[in-house]
């Protein structure tokens, strides 16, 4: 192979992996456009609204207490991929947390993995991730087991 392919391919490798540089001043833009409700992305908002609505049950399971608000128009989007890692003396489960390459993508990156060490190979994670005050994600979840513990 060429070098000169090599190079653009690892140049392109990079632009998929990458994340964008977010500077003071692109943020303090962003800040000030979560602030202007002319450009607040309604139709996701009533989206949130009825979301939250019509599954009450499941943000109420959550840590956290959450509710919709109005956001500014962006084109992002998260992942959430659970696992299980199973050795012949331990299961681990874990999630990972990261980004689409775009919203339309199955192409993730990882920014944040979490990893139980269990011997409950029934156990369940949920998780919540969310972009709403993009460029920050907020995340939250648990890590259910169903095995009873006896404190001897």
């Amino acid at each position: 192979m060429p070098l000169e392919l090599c190079f653009r391919l690892v140049k392109k490798w990079k632009q998929l992996i990458l994340p964008d540089t977010w500077t003071i001043e692109s943020l303090s833009t962003r800040a000030a456009e979560q602030l202007d409700s002319t450009k607040w992305d309604l139709s996701l908002f009533k989206q949130d609204i009825d979301t939250y609505n019509a599954y009450p049950e499941v943000f109420n399971s959550y840590p956290l207490n959450k509710s919709p608000f109005p956001i500014a128009e962006y084109d992002y989007a998260v992942s959430s991929i659970p696992f299980m890692i199973k050795t012949d003396t331990a299961i681990f489960k874990g999630i990972r947390i990261g980004e689409l390459l775009d919203p339309e993508s199955d192409i993730a990156t990882d920014k944040l993995t979490l990893l139980v060490l269990t011997n409950d190979i029934d156990s369940n994670e949920s998780t919540l991730i969310e972009s709403r005050n993009y460029p920050y994600l907020t995340a939250q979840g648990t890590f259910e087991l169903n095995v009873k513990h006896e404190i001897v």
